[in-house]
This record gives C-alpha cells, sequence and structure tokens, in this order.
C-alpha cells in the first residue's frame, strides 16, 4: 500500500527514503517487509505524503499478509 501512495504522489523512492531519513536501499527493505519502519520515519512519510491517522496506521502498523 505505501509503494502505492509513493508512486500516485509523484515523488521518487530516492526522496521518500531522504524524506525518512534512509537510504534508498534501506527503504527498499522496509517497504518490502524485511525490516520495520521506526515511529519517526512512520510520522515523516506519512506528513511527506499527506496521510490521515487512519491511512498510517493502514500503511505502518497492520500486519502483512
Amino acid at each position: 500500500m505505501l509503494k502505492c501512495r509513493i508512486r500516485a504522489s509523484g515523488y521518487t523512492f530516492a526522496e521518500a527514503a531522504a524524506v525518512a531519513g534512509v537510504s534508498s536501499s534501506c527503504l527498499s527493505n522496509k517497504l518490502a517487509g524485511r525490516h520495520r519502519f521506526s515511529a519517526s520515519e512512520a510520522v515523516k512519510l506519512g506528513q511527506f505524503l499527506g496521510l490521515d491517522m487512519e491511512q498510517m496506521a493502514a500503511c505502518f502498523l497492520e500486519e502483512k499478509k
């Protein structure tokens, strides 16, 4: 879901990674579910993408199936 949000925003993954304060490869690992986002990374990305609290919860808190 977060990958789609980044693509739809018109920003690149590199720009999103910079906002979160991580490398592009780290963001890729987090988007793939290999690592979790920290709370501060989630907040920064959520604000950057204009997500509301419900959308942020869906992107960052719900378990991947």
